[in-house]
Parts: structure tokens; sequence; C-alpha cells
């Protein structure tokens, strides 16, 4: 899945796969480690049992990519040049699980009003992530998911490399700071199913509009 792909396809609600360390599978184990049974769950009713498990993995896992990205942005900053208001990842319509889902919904609710009915004229409009301000800003940064976290990295796609456009454009990655897609996922969805939410995504917008 190219990056262009990767955006079609968060377009459709999907929610691809986020990054883990080529080579360190056995890292994210103590993450995943648990009952993984499944209930149904609507969006914003509160964590089910094992809810605050589930999210505490989900915010060890943010940490975890967040070192990721600053140790590879640090080893070759002329090459990852994301920056505050480079926004051309955030112009798509991305679909969360219910525990990112709520996560997101809990940080919108403490935004300032004004700031809120902003980001309602865009869900509104469609024009791209509710959650960008005409700063070309995320006004949920700190609270953002994962898929925006792991965004701008060079990605392992099994049988090639992939990256945003921007970046690496004179150098290769380094082997080390390439991420691996598969096994972040699995961790998202184990901690989706202890909190109780189903599969189903819902969409950024959604969650703004539902204020």
């Amino acid at each position: 899945m190219s990056y262009e792909e990767k955006g079609r396809s968060e377009e459709r609600g999907e929610m691809p796969m986020a990054p883990q360390a080529r080579g360190s599978r056995s890292d994210h184990r103590d993450v995943a480690d648990g009952d993984s049974s499944q209930a149904d769950r609507s969006g914003g009713d509160g964590p089910q049992p094992g809810g605050s498990d589930s999210v505490d993995a989900i915010l060890a896992l943010y940490r975890r990519v967040d070192a990721f990205f600053d140790a590879a942005q640090a080893a070759q900053p002329d090459q990852v040049v994301c920056k505050p208001g480079c926004s051309a990842c955030c112009h798509v319509d991305l679909g969360l699980f219910g525990i990112e889902a709520d996560l997101v919904r809990q940080a919108f609710a403490r935004l300032d009003p004004a700031v809120q009915v902003k980001a309602g004229q865009r869900a509104a409009e469609g024009r791209h992530c509710a959650m960008l301000d005409d700063d070309g800003r995320c006004i949920v940064y700190e609270d953002r998911p994962l898929i925006c976290r792991s965004h701008g990295l060079a990605v392992d796609l099994g049988e090639r490399l992939d990256h945003c456009p921007l970046n690496y454009a004179s150098k290769p990655p380094e082997p080390e700071h390439v991420l691996s897609l598969d096994v972040v996922n699995e961790v998202l969805v184990v901690a989706n199913r202890l909190y109780g939410a189903s599969g189903s995504r819902i969409r950024i917008a959604d969650i703004v509009l539902e204020e």
C-alpha cells in the first residue's frame, strides 16, 4: 500500500496498520497480553470491564511510537521534514476504533467552545480532517490516534518500503528506523477488544458533530 493508497483507505474509514520497529516484535508483547474477548459497544458509553487496562496499553503504545518517531527524526533530520503546519497527510476522512475514538472524543470535549464550533463547521463541510485548524495544526494533537503518530516515517510493507513523499528525498531511511505495520496494529485490535468495542470504525467528523 503506497501513501496515496493509504490515504484512499483512510477516506473509506479503514484503519491502516500502525507501526513498530523492525525486529522488535517481542518489545510489544507485554502491551498486547490479556483476554481478547470481544463485546459490542458503541462509542462514548464509557469503558467496559477491562477498559482501564486497555487505555493504559494504548497510551503506552503512543509513547513508544512517539519515541520511535523522535529517534528516526533525530537520526536523519534532513530527511524527516515533518513539522508544525505540514498537514498534507491530514486531508483525509479518518475512521477510528472505539478505544481511540473515545480518547479523541474526550480531548475534543476539553477544547474551548469556539474551537469546537469551527471544527463542527469543517466536519459538516467535509474539507479535511475536522481537527485540522486554519493554521494547519491539529487541535487534539496530544491525543491524536496511532495512524497520525506514525505517518511520515518509513514503513515496511513486507515486499517493499514506503514513506511520505516529502521525507527521505535524498537518502534512504536507516534500517533501524523503518517501521513494520503489523504488530502495533495487532496491539490496537486486542486493546480495542479488551475495551469492549466492536470492530466498526467511528469517523472523526462524526465525533465532532456529536457535540
